[in-house]
């Protein structure tokens, strides 16, 4: 994707290595810092670009700001956009989240690009659900042993807290098997019980506090996933939110943000 858009960078005007770059470097402070994995995306750009000075010249002065730029509208072709957006979001995705500054800035970018919005809708789909799969292997390289069969368990009660697997729900369920694949046993006992609300019988666990808050917000997001999500996943969630030391003030400003996440995705699906 870099190199074909390098590749052809010769040809672009000197207007568009401008957008292009500005484009870039608001993508890199639109999360309002700049990660390891965004700094080794940043290397890559520097080295590839090096002899485009005036999107290396755009791309820095827009980071030096610190915050996104405002992106004027601009014509290029169906495939040049495709690729532009494509970069801004690997670049808002090599975190392996897609922040709520990032997800309004992505809809900055595909407006100003005037993309196909089948295309833009496509692409993006696309990513949001890499990323939510890069998340869980992120967090599942953290946790071991009764861990995993506890988080095992909780995702999947959590699916079926109202009663029923919503289709959205479904890809998560991957996420039980990823856990306890080598246990076949476990998995077994697990999907039977996975209509029992009670976390009575789980093993004791102790997560530290940066890796509960991963996995509040994975329980969360499959709850809100849904388009409706009813009073009886909420109170699964907040039992879930006391066992890991989680106030309900701190569920409640979690919530906001997934919703408020959620708001921004719409807007970038309907364009």
């Amino acid at each position: 994707m870099l190199r074909d858009l390098l590749e052809e960078s010769i040809h672009f005007s000197p207007r568009l290595k401008q957008w292009i770059g500005k484009a870039v470097g608001g993508a890199l402070v639109a999360d309002g810092k700049i990660d390891p994995n965004e700094k080794a995306e940043l290397a890559k750009l520097f080295k590839e670009f090096q002899h485009e000075t005036e999107l290396i010249h755009s791309l820095n002065s827009a980071i030096d700001r610190g915050v996104p730029p405002i992106l004027e509208p601009i014509k290029t072709s169906p495939a040049i956009s495709e690729k532009v957006l494509a970069l801004i979001l690997k670049i808002c995705a090599s975190d392996f989240e897609l922040q709520l500054g990032e997800l309004r800035y992505l809809n900055q970018v595909g407006l100003a690009l005037s993309m196909d919005a089948s295309k833009r809708v496509k692409l993006i789909r696309s990513t949001v659900r890499g990323v939510k799969l890069e998340f869980f292997r992120e967090m599942l390289n953290d946790i071991y042993g009764e861990e995993r069969y506890w988080l095992a368990s909780v995702i999947l009660k959590t699916i079926y807290a109202d009663g029923k697997v919503d289709r959205r729900e479904i890809p998560y369920l991957n996420s039980v098997f990823e856990l306890l694949k080598e246990n076949p046993d476990e998995l077994a006992f697990v999907k039977a019980d996975a209509k029992n609300p009670s976390l009575d019988k789980l093993p004791e666990v102790h997560f530290d506090p940066e890796l509960a808050a991963r996995i509040l917000k994975y329980l969360l997001e499959i709850v809100m996933n849904d388009e409706e999500y009813d009073e009886r996943e909420i109170n699964f969630i907040h039992h879930v939110a006391q066992k890991l030391h989680f106030t309900e003030e701190d569920v409640e400003e979690l919530t906001k943000e997934i919703e408020q996440s959620n708001v921004e995705l719409s807007k970038l699906y309907e364009g």
